[in-house]
C-alpha cells in the first residue's frame, strides 16, 4: 500500500487510472445529459434526465466498487 504523499505504482496506479477514467467519462455523461435536458421545457424529460443520471451514477459507483474487490482480491 502506498505511504502517505506517495505515488501509487504497478496495479494500483492500473486500478486508480481506470477509476479516474471511468470518472471522467461519467462526468462527460452526466454533464450531456444535463445540458441536453436544459434545452427543453419540459418536466417529464427534467424527471427523465434525473433518472439517467442517477442511473448512470449508480452503475459507477458500482464498477467503481468492482475494481475496488478485484483489487483487493490482488492483495493490493
Amino acid at each position: 500500500m502506498s505511504g502517505y504523499g506517495q505515488q501509487p505504482t504497478g496495479d494500483r496506479l492500473e486500478s486508480a487510472t481506470l477509476v479516474q477514467s471511468m470518472e471522467s467519462t461519467k462526468d462527460t455523461i452526466v454533464r450531456r445529459i444535463t445540458e441536453s435536458a436544459a434545452t427543453v421545457d419540459s418536466a417529464d424529460v427534467q424527471a427523465a434526465a434525473a433518472k439517467l443520471t442517477a442511473a448512470v451514477e449508480y452503475r459507477f459507483d458500482v464498477a467503481k466498487a468492482d475494481v475496488d474487490r478485484i483489487m483487493a482480491g490482488r492483495g493490493n
